[in-house]
């Protein structure tokens, strides 16, 4: 519903959008240590309303709050909560300040640069030391975890390892926290690359809490990595309704698209994810591909100059970064596609786990020994990005190399 906050749109107008019988409106108030929510039930069709109540508690007791008005609101609609809502949530008070502080982690998680990330960790650690024992916290500790290798060049192994204890202490916490078991999924796909397991938990997670935009999104990835297209885009497109205001929602939504061979639609997702943050790098670095494999040049030059600033913080302020992606133009006049492409590979050589990358370039150069190469240093550091290898177009000339069958084989995705 984020969507329609500054909207002039009726009431019916919107349920007829979503498609709903009726509409929850409400509003947030607090003073110091309290917090007080009017909430209201609207008949979509009519305008009319069914019902409201005014909650007015300690800040302490914002979670029991939640709960509150979730039950409240199904016995009034005589729904059936999940299995998440229904649990006595929570089982004990929250510490305001340790709230607070996962508040700020969960912010500045989602913003999805070296410096946010540091600074989420240092949130949700300062949740933990108020309430060593908020279950929250320390799965927000665990999903900083899973992302640093990706977005700060930290190393994989010693990150995916302390998401693993960080999501472990939130389950023996709270075993029912959706959180928790989203980054224990993560961990299972991969560290351990066990995907039946994984999946279990990407199922588990969506179980307990089936609004759960990140659960979305990431169980998008997973099944993209497998395959299962034409779910994954529904999944993704299902994380975008629940938080149409996440760049990185939108983001993913774009990899899985540009994945399955859509690039006009994954740049339009890309664009999405930089309207709503204009500086979020790995977007325009992304779309710089899809724009590349649609043949537009020019675009795509742009697209890594935009990235630029981003992919230098986040790799320890290597210079060489911005000077390959500055020779970008020069590389393509002197020599077309094939310049580019090289000199695209220089960039990726200057970045953290680089090969998969570099793999995908040498590869639409046709040089099948160094793809091959690259392909299986990536296998050997178990690099992420490793895994798109059964799925991922770019690497299709590839398929038909006896050593490319046994890297798949290696990883057993019916494991």
């Amino acid at each position: 519903m984020l969507q329609y906050r500054a909207t002039h749109k009726t009431v019916p107008q919107i349920a007829r959008e979503l498609n709903v019988e009726a509409i929850v409106e409400g509003s947030v108030q607090r003073s110091t240590d309290r917090v007080r929510v009017r909430v209201q039930l609207i008949e979509a069709s009519s305008d009319r309303h069914l019902w409201a109540e005014e909650y007015d508690r300690q800040l302490s007791d914002v979670l029991q709050l939640e709960s509150d008005v979730a039950q409240d609101i199904a016995r009034q609609v005589e729904s059936r909560l999940s299995q998440r809502e229904r649990l006595d949530i929570p089982r004990r008070p929250v510490n305001p300040q340790a709230f607070q502080d996962y508040l700020l982690g969960r912010h500045y998680w989602a913003l999805r640069t070296k410096e946010s990330l540091n600074s989420a960790i240092q949130y949700f650690n300062r949740a933990i030391q108020e309430d060593p024992a908020y279950a929250d916290g320390y799965a927000g500790l665990a999903h900083c975890y899973i992302v640093m290798p990706m977005m700060t060049g930290m190393a994989q192994g010693e990150a995916l390892e302390k998401a693993h204890q960080a999501a472990g202490k939130a389950l023996a916490l709270d075993e029912s926290l959706p959180e928790a078991h989203l980054a224990i999924a993560e961990f299972l796909l991969y560290r351990d690359w066990n995907f039946a397991a994984a999946q279990k938990e990407f199922v588990r997670t969506l179980q307990l809490n089936p609004n759960y935009s990140t659960g979305h999104q990431w169980y998008a990835e997973y099944l993209g990595i497998m395959g299962r297209h034409e779910q994954a885009i529904a999944e993704a497109r299902l994380a975008i309704t629940l938080d149409p205001l996440s760049a990185i929602a939108h983001h993913q939504a774009a990899n899985i698209l540009r994945n399955a061979g859509r690039n006009e639609e994954a740049i339009r997702e890309y664009r999405e994810a930089l309207k709503i943050s204009p500086s979020f790098s790995i977007s325009y670095a992304e779309m710089s591909f899809a724009f590349w494999h649609e043949g537009k040049v020019e675009d795509a030059i742009q697209a890594m100059r935009q990235s630029e600033a981003g992919l230098v913080s986040d790799h320890g302020d290597d210079p060489r970064i911005a000077r390959a992606i500055e020779g970008l133009p020069k590389a393509y006049a002197a020599s077309g596609r094939e310049g580019y492409i090289r000199q695209h590979i220089k960039i990726m050589s200057y970045l953290t786990r680089p090969h998969f990358a570099m793999a995908r370039d040498y590869a639409e150069l046709g040089d099948r020994e160094l793809a091959m190469a690259e392909l299986h240093r990536s296998f050997q550091a178990h690099e992420m990005e490793f895994l798109w290898v059964s799925t991922d177009p770019v690497v299709d000339p590839l398929r038909s190399d006896p050593r490319f069958q046994r890297l798949i084989r290696a990883i057993d995705l019916q494991h």
